[in-house]
């Protein structure tokens, strides 16, 4: 039986220890995390073009059922204008289908001036765009599905809309995107640079949205027709707001889950 002095020690600090009849070999701890981290990445990295490009064929085909397949009768015959180009939701899984796309394609290109630029770019339209949009389309969709379902989204498209494609679009986005983050650090840009491009993108669909109003008399989504224009005007504050909120909401989560990794990444945000 061992001796009391050949027993391996008791210090917290090391965490593995290799014994053999000629030496004895201690890892500190800092040297286990590190190398347990480095696994991790591994991993993930292995992960990382498998999972881009199933999200990505995922929202290709969504795109493609939209485009060639799928045929939803207007409340009114103005409604056919634009299409599915009308509605927030097809913008958000067009997002989706780009920047996954563009991950993909930075996850299979080599290391060099264009992938820079590239993961610049990508990273933008990842925290800036389809993180807080995607976000807020599954949200708002829901909370208002809950409330009054003929508000958002009318039984009579049942016959129409595919269940699958409206979770799609409305409901695997939000797991999806928590993934991305777990996954791949996707460092934000400055608050000015983030706030600038969401706020730009919320403008000009919300200015689309008011121009087929007023060209067309048509309302994009029946709750806006059951609202006068002091509601409207509150309703796209209140959403402009909520946006808002799950940028700073995606930012701190961002910076949680890569805390110990801010500090060392090396791509500036200008």
């Amino acid at each position: 039986m061992e001796s009391m002095s050949q027993m391996p020690p008791t210090d917290t600090m090391v965490c593995l220890q290799t014994y053999n009849a000629r030496n004895r070999v201690s890892i500190p701890w800092d040297h286990c995390c590190l190398a347990q981290t480095k696994f991790i990445m591994n991993i993930k990295s292995f992960l990382h073009p498998t999972f881009h490009l199933s999200c990505c064929l995922l929202y290709g085909l969504a795109i493609y059922y939209y485009e060639i397949v799928l045929t939803i009768p207007p409340r009114k015959p103005q409604g056919k204008f634009a299409g599915h180009l009308k509605f927030l939701t097809y913008w958000n899984v067009i997002l989706q289908f780009v920047v996954f796309g563009l991950c993909f394609i930075s996850d299979v290109i080599p290391k060099n001036s264009v992938k820079e630029k590239l993961d610049k770019y990508k990273d933008i339209i990842f925290t800036s765009l389809a993180l807080p949009i995607g976000n807020f389309v599954v949200a708002v969709f829901w909370v208002l599905y809950l409330i009054d379902r003929e508000l958002i989204l009318p039984r009579a498209l049942d016959a129409f809309y595919p269940a699958w494609l409206n979770h799609v679009s409305h409901t695997t986005i939000f797991p999806l995107l928590l993934t991305e983050i777990w996954l791949c650090h996707h460092p934000h840009p400055s608050r000015k640079i983030g706030m600038a491009t969401l706020i730009s993108f919320v403008a000009v669909y919300l200015t689309w949205v008011v121009s087929l109003s007023i060209a067309l008399d048509f309302w994009v989504y029946p709750i806006l027709e059951v609202l006068n224009w002091s509601l409207r005007v509150a309703f796209f504050i209140g959403c402009g707001i909520i946006m808002v909120l799950f940028y700073l909401l995606g930012e701190s989560l961002n910076s949680t889950v890569w805390r110990s990794y801010a500090g060392n990444d090396k791509r500036k945000m200008k």
